[in-house]
């Protein structure tokens, strides 16, 4: 086999893993890099909605409430204002969670306690407050509404299910950041392979370029030397077939 050849074959080998080795690094940084930004753009998001959601109840009753008080239109705002928001977040709430049917069943169940908060608590009172010739009258039916304690049953409900639909996504979340972070862990040790891999072809491919030219070449030189000294019967070891071989076949051919 010429010397070409046996070079060639031996970089062919040493391209192949390092590229097989170079591809699966870079589909592990992708697969990292994927992870990552599915917690960074969905997980994050799920949950801050959540908490706005939540925050938008909140603000709700604190309206109707505080239109209750007052009777002042004004003090309705958080009320409409959070009933629109709320429907319009709901919304995309549900499309990031589509991939999870349990919480996609969990956000359903909250509009509908919301909704029904909004129809049988938070409606009623609202209009008992702002259709009533009497004023004292229409604030002692509000009053006498409060002391039931129908909405405030209905909102703590709403609130356990969305600390438990929290609670729950930050558990996923906390899922899928320690499987990201096991598969960064298993691209480093990938990449520092692929290191030490193409460190010691490195080291291979000098030892074998030694082995296969330059230690020859010493001994033709050597051989070379000896016969310029006078010494004829100097013969050359030939160790191969390739062009170096057949120097040396010729270097004894003329020797002799």
């Amino acid at each position: 086999m010429r010397i070409k050849t046996k070079l060639g074959l031996a970089f062919g080998i040493q391209l192949l893993i390092s590229t097989v080795l170079g591809i699966s690094v870079l589909f592990g940084i992708l697969d990292v890099k994927r992870q990552f930004g599915f917690v960074v753009m969905h997980d994050a998001p799920v949950i801050a909605n959540a908490e706005h959601l939540l925050k938008l109840v909140v603000d709700m009753e604190t309206g109707q409430r505080g239109f209750c008080v007052t009777q002042q239109e004004k003090f309705l705002e958080p009320y409409v204002m959070g009933s629109k928001k709320f429907d319009l977040l709901i919304e995309e709430e549900k499309k990031l969670v589509s991939d999870n049917p349990s919480q996609a069943m969990m956000l359903e169940r909250i509009e509908h306690l919301v909704h029904q908060w909004k129809e049988k608590a938070a409606e009623p009172k609202i209009a008992a407050r702002r259709d009533a010739e009497n004023q004292a009258e229409s604030l002692n039916e509000v009053v006498a509404m409060f002391k039931e304690g129908m909405g405030k049953a209905m909102l703590d409900e709403i609130r356990q299910e969305f600390y438990k639909f929290i609670e729950v996504e930050k558990g996923l979340t906390a899922e899928r950041y320690s499987i990201a972070s096991e598969t960064t862990e298993q691209t480093r040790n990938l990449a520092v392979i692929l290191l030490f891999f193409a460190m010691s072809v490195g080291v291979v491919m000098v030892i074998l370029t030694s082995k296969i030219i330059i230690r020859p070449l010493i001994e033709l030189a050597l051989g070379a030397k000896e016969v310029g000294t006078g010494n004829l019967d100097t013969q050359i070891k030939i160790r191969s077939s390739d062009e170096i071989g057949g120097l040396a076949y010729a270097f004894n051919t003329m020797a002799s």
